[in-house]
């Protein structure tokens, strides 16, 4: 767990959420990644309404499908939008963390 919340700790500070505390005294999973949407989606929402070029910048360097974003933007309000978003930041990087580890246990092995 530890080893993924570190990880997953890159999305807070690519964001500037400042709120991080938070999220590094919890040490159930599942309460972390509740904790880290609920955080996200706020930012993802912000920047939504105020900075969209800020936002799709970081969806860039995070590698989140642009596809889905402009799906999700254009078949949902603006809060759902966030919502959705924020899923597939979180999801992104969780693929990331399933494939370091898979290339860990792996090592001669490419994708």
């Amino acid at each position: 767990m530890e080893n993924k919340q570190n990880d997953l700790q890159l999305i807070v500070q690519q964001f500037d959420i400042n709120s991080n505390e938070s999220l590094m005294t919890i040490n159930n999973e599942e309460n972390f990644l509740i904790e880290l949407r609920r955080l996200l989606s706020a930012k993802v929402l912000e920047l939504l309404k105020s900075n969209h070029s800020k936002l799709f910048s970081i969806l860039y360097r995070i590698d989140v499908n642009e596809i889905a974003v402009r799906k999700a933007l254009n078949e949902s309000s603006l809060i759902e939008a966030a919502f959705k978003i924020t899923d597939l930041i979180i999801n992104r990087q969780l693929q990331k963390i399933a494939s370091k580890q898979k290339n860990k246990s792996n090592p001669g092995q490419a994708e």
